[in-house]
């Protein structure tokens, strides 16, 4: 299975951004924060579509930001298999952002780390016996 991210995956839309953020859940495991939203009705689109997001509160560079921002998706790229598994499965739509809230920056590992727990984190919540079976390891 490929691990690019193809377009189709990239979450860009206004309006898909604004519904997440008012009707998702969220799960925090430090310094990143997953903001979710399962549509489980039948729309034309299947699988999984995510953004990434750093505060410009914290990072007042654009660089910093940048980096930041390419090392979650570079996190995410290299995790996102058992959950794209676990969608196909249940043939449902997963809207994903995460959200960088921690105040300095970290190496690529730390952060790598954080979404692997947050995609566990995730899986449990969908009750599905691969991400039980992941914790025991």
């Amino acid at each position: 299975m490929s691990q690019k991210i193809p377009k189709e995956q990239k979450l860009k839309s206004d309006n898909q951004i604004q519904f997440l953020f008012n009707k998702g859940k969220s799960i925090f495991f430090y310094p990143i924060k997953m903001q979710y939203y399962l549509q489980s009705e039948t729309t034309e689109r299947k699988g999984l579509q995510f953004g990434v997001s750093v505060s410009k509160k914290y990072f007042k560079k654009a660089v910093d930001r940048n980096e930041l921002k390419r090392k979650m998706r570079e996190g995410f790229r290299l995790n996102k298999t058992k959950l794209e598994k676990t969608l196909l499965s249940d043939e449902k739509n997963l809207v994903i952002m995460f959200l960088y809230v921690g105040k300095t920056k970290l190496e690529q590992s730390e952060i790598t780390e954080a979404i692997i727990v947050l995609i566990k984190k995730l899986l449990k919540k969908f009750n599905n016996p691969i991400a039980d079976k992941e914790a025991d390891l």
